[in-house]
């Protein structure tokens, strides 16, 4: 009996973040972020670059004192 794989399934859309915690929006055309602890969701807006959102990402993080890595600001020593 021969065993088939499913191929992992590529995204429907070109759009694709590097950033943790960003992701396109098709119905806003727009990219947007999001941050996750202890249940809790913060939404951090629609932003038209990648970058912007997950700068949006890092400022939750600090504002909220969030226990994650920051990904493009640097924290202030």
């Amino acid at each position: 009996m021969a065993y088939r794989f499913n191929k992992q399934k590529q995204p429907s859309h070109k759009r694709h973040s590097p950033y943790t915690g960003v992701r396109w929006s098709t119905e806003h055309d727009k990219w947007y972020a999001t941050i996750s602890e202890k249940g809790v969701t913060y939404n951090c807006g629609f932003f038209d670059d990648d970058r912007e959102a997950a700068k949006a990402r890092d400022k939750k993080i600090i504002a909220y004192s969030l226990n994650k890595p920051l990904q493009i600001l640097k924290p202030v020593s």
